[in-house]
């Protein structure tokens, strides 16, 4: 019983790196309407918790996004996302720092891989929330995963960050954005968010997918989404 129990926690995908909120307890069952964003759980003050987490990620270096799991459901498509709001909700918004349109979490669909990103110029340093939302391409039905996780962004001191950055303002919690450089992340088969709808099979092409946009999959099948 204890090796089944084992291998049921494992079979759906949890982002590894950067390290999520939830801990071990982190639910890996796709989004429901009610646990939306970042599959919380409890209470937000909780679940939202720092303490032992660390992901220092400097602007313009390489980073690591991984996971554990096995169900891969052939792939699908992600985005890359970041909040200045340290406990999101469902009216937070969130920008997209990279969309990966097909091959992700798998490129070849057959299993897990692991994907390097950046933390691009535009975003101030601080502390963010950093988001990774799967919608994937062979689950039997329309699904929405999203795991998130605490992040602490550095770069050069002597840069200036002010108009066309994302970061905290004269001490809010806004973000600013110029040229729609980074655009709000796209949500979808959450029937109580909107009405957006992906097809089943497919690898969604995101109606606004932001400037760092790459393709790895090995045998993508892309189709637009429905609903606003």
């Amino acid at each position: 019983l204890v090796a089944v129990a084992a291998t049921l926690s494992n079979a759906h995908m949890i982002m590894q790196t950067p390290k999520p909120f939830g801990g071990p307890d982190l639910d890996n069952s796709p989004l429901t309407s009610g646990n939306f964003p970042c599959k919380l759980k409890g209470d937000p003050a909780t679940f939202y918790s720092t303490d032992g987490l660390d992901n220092p990620m400097a602007i313009g270096e390489s980073q690591t996004l991984s996971f554990k799991g096995s169900a891969v459901h052939g792939g699908g498509s992600c985005q890359l996302a970041i909040t200045s709001d340290m406990q999101p909700s469902p009216s937070t918004s969130w920008q997209v720092i990279e969309s990966i349109e097909g091959g992700c979490p798998s490129k070849s669909g057959s299993g897990p891989d692991t994907y390097d990103f950046k933390i691009p110029e535009g975003v101030a340093p601080g502390k963010y929330v950093f988001a990774w939302t799967w919608i994937s391409k062979l689950a039997g039905q329309p699904e929405y995963y999203m795991n998130c996780a605490p992040i602490t962004v550095s770069g050069a001191k002597s840069r200036r960050y002010s108009n066309g950055t994302i970061g905290v303002t004269n001490g809010t919690m806004g973000v600013t954005t110029r040229d729609a450089q980074f655009p709000e992340l796209f949500v979808a088969n959450l029937a109580d968010i909107n009405s957006c709808k992906t097809e089943p099979s497919t690898d969604p092409k995101y109606p606004n997918p932001g400037p760092n946009v790459v393709h790895p999959g090995t045998n993508s099948k892309f189709a637009k989404v429905q609903g606003d």
